[in-house]
């Protein structure tokens, strides 16, 4: 007889041991936002890419620096034998935008906005969150000649799983679009 409280609901993937597989390297390379009404049927297309950049309803960053820290564990309540169940995770980004005074109109106005996705990009893979994120952007000017003004942006989102890898489409991260 199964027990009444299941453990898990899905079976597990197989698990990979491809010694050959490319490594995937850091940094958050590029960054942006995708409105959350907009919907991919192939994240790995240019065209797609382009058509959302043009329409206004994707915002690529293509030259930034940062990371994405490990997902903090959201803890629940346990059941029978079990002390916590596992309910997602809380995840945070820190992302530099080094075009400080040309995009101070763009980070006041994303102050407070609740519909965007945010995505990044890594050496080769772009990830995309599955739900809108907090996006808090903010500057600090340093005690320092040679310190650059940036734009600093927190991300926060909190999700179930982790952001899927995609492969990363051509030419999308090469250059500043702007929507038409």
């Amino acid at each position: 007889m199964a027990g009444y409280y299941p453990s898990g609901c899905d079976e597990p993937f197989s698990h990979s041991c491809d010694p050959c597989e490319p490594r995937e390297y850091g940094r958050v390379r590029s960054a942006g936002f995708i409105h959350k009404d907009f919907t991919f049927t192939d994240p790995t297309s240019t065209t797609e890419w382009q058509a959302g950049i043009q329409s206004g309803a994707i915002i690529v960053i293509p030259e930034t620096n940062g990371d994405i820290a490990k997902g903090a564990a959201k803890m629940g309540a346990g059941y029978g034998e079990t002390t916590q169940t596992l309910l997602g995770y809380d995840f945070s980004a820190k992302v530099n935008d080094p075009n400080f005074a040309s995009n101070f109109h763009f980070y006041n106005s994303m102050i407070g906005k609740r519909d965007y996705l945010f995505f990044y990009r890594t050496s080769s893979k772009v990830f995309i969150t599955d739900v809108p994120v907090t996006i808090i952007p903010n500057t600090e000017v340093k005690n320092d000649l040679n310190a650059e003004l940036v734009w600093e942006l927190d991300i926060k989102w909190i999700h179930s799983s982790f952001p899927t890898p995609h492969e990363m489409p051509m030419q999308i991260f090469d250059t500043c679009f702007t929507a038409a």
